[in-house]
């Protein structure tokens, strides 16, 4: 099975199928045994309950009450529940397959793990509506996968600024974030350096280490794919698209998106126009 972390997933493109929320019930010393490979992962929440997993080779994993787990596709496990409290519902279980873009399925972990330390806003009150939509004689398809790719985004979020945030990285940590929400472009990376009170060349040994480029090829990727997002939605000139992203000089930014892409601003808006009418001629006919 293909591993791609929490992490990873926070700036890729995935698609999440074959959803599945319920509620369950179980007893004290009461024991689950998977003992053919998960089809699916799936999110585990111990609601008023705990549980100890057998995951092979002698190991284990404790989930204490409030713990979300993280149940990954090809996983085997025995599950064993106690400290279980008086509730209608003791736990609650969210299926789901991870798709790449090439349409390769996909785990975020090799095993059965704790989604770490992390806290999701409202948690109880979204597991119970997911379970709720899934048993819903109107079943929309639409809000279960939103309220499943909130859960995601979340988690993947979280194991995202945990590494900005990490020893390694917490002296850049406000450039590196600055660098991946920046839509104006403004500051050189000697002013992002001076915004963590670090000098230049430090900052730009740290970001590379971080993300394995130079911040200005970061950079430089961002606005390539901004420029093509809004070459996309045909709303912006090239002109309008090259201010927008800070450049003053429109000629001077279709060299460097050419020089990026093999082609320039208005060609690749011309691509995207003719595939349009192509789909739109395919789905008429």
């Amino acid at each position: 099975m293909k591993i791609i972390s929490f992490r990873d997933m926070y700036q890729m493109d995935y698609t999440a199928k074959q959803l599945f929320a319920m509620n369950q019930n179980w007893r004290n010393r009461q024991s689950f045994r998977m003992s053919v490979p998960r089809k699916t992962s799936a999110l585990f929440y111990c609601r008023n309950c705990s549980v100890t997993y057998d995951i092979g080779e002698d190991k284990q994993l404790y989930a204490k009450q409030g713990s979300l787990v993280y149940l990954p596709q090809g996983s085997q496990y025995t599950a064993n529940f106690h400290n279980c409290k008086e509730s209608s519902v003791h736990a609650q279980l969210l299926e789901f397959e991870l798709i790449d873009n090439d349409g390769y399925a996909f785990s975020a972990t090799e095993q059965v793990s704790l989604v770490k330390n992390i806290y999701i806003q409202n948690c109880p009150d979204i597991f119970d509506e997911l379970a709720s939509i899934f048993i819903s004689p109107f079943y929309s398809h639409s809000l279960m996968k939103s309220k499943v790719y909130s859960i995601l985004y979340e988690i993947s979020r979280y194991y995202h600024h945990e590494i900005i945030y990490s020893k390694s990285y917490m002296h850049i940590a406000k450039g590196i974030l600055y660098l991946e929400n920046d839509t104006s472009h403004k500051l050189s990376i000697e002013e992002i350096a001076k915004m963590c009170h670090v000098n230049e060349s430090c900052f730009r040994r740290l970001f590379k280490q971080y993300s394995g480029i130079s911040p200005s090829e970061y950079r430089m990727q961002n606005i390539v794919r901004q420029a093509k997002a809004l070459l996309r939605s045909g709303d912006m000139t090239v002109s309008e698209i090259a201010v927008r992203l800070g450049y003053d000089d429109p000629a001077y930014f279709s060299r460097i998106f050419k020089k990026k892409t093999g082609v320039t601003p208005s060609e690749y808006a011309q691509h995207v126009f003719r595939l349009s009418n192509k789909s739109q001629e395919g789905i008429s006919h």
